[in-house]
């Protein structure tokens, strides 16, 4: 499975470190079209776990979903 380009923001980084957020928002991956046809929901799960497991940045979010184009969410969970 591929995950498409994941940009930081790092004026998000800054405003929670300002207190300037008053909550955390969700990381999201976005799902590579072509590698659609060969990915079920059960590997997106083991993909995310993993994933959370050794995201560094995890305490920033609440969440991690996963969506196609932006506006199809396939799988979404809270950060542990």
């Amino acid at each position: 499975m591929e995950i498409g380009d994941v940009n930081d923001t790092l004026w998000y980084f800054r405003d929670l470190k300002n207190d300037k957020i008053s909550k955390l928002e969700n990381f999201e991956l976005l799902l590579d079209k072509d590698s659609l046809k060969n990915t079920d929901l059960e590997t997106v799960k083991k993909y995310v776990n993993e994933f959370s497991s050794n995201f560094e940045y995890r305490n920033y979010f609440d969440s991690i979903q996963v969506a196609i184009n932006y506006d199809s969410i396939i799988y979404k969970t809270k950060m542990r």
